[in-house]
């Protein structure tokens, strides 16, 4: 904590306003080692995603066929 015991030493903040719904547009000025940190978890999230959805998409066909590549006497293969 800083000395006025906010929690936010050395953090610098852009001026920011609220709109008209009352949001406040403060945001906190990244680093550019954060804005970096902050793509790659983004970029590896995206492919967990993707990675996701191609696996429910073969599980998915899997179930509309009735084939299961896991079960030996499936003949279907």
């Amino acid at each position: 904590m800083n000395a006025n015991g906010s929690g936010n030493a050395g953090r610098r903040w852009a001026r920011g306003y609220a709109d008209s719904t009352g949001h406040s547009h403060h945001h906190e000025v990244l680093t550019r080692e954060q804005l970096r940190a902050l793509g790659q978890r983004r970029k590896d999230a995206e492919q967990k995603l993707e990675r996701h959805l191609l696996e429910a998409r073969s599980k998915e066909s899997l179930h509309e066929t009735g084939s299961n590549p896991a079960d030996p006497a499936d003949d279907r293969r």
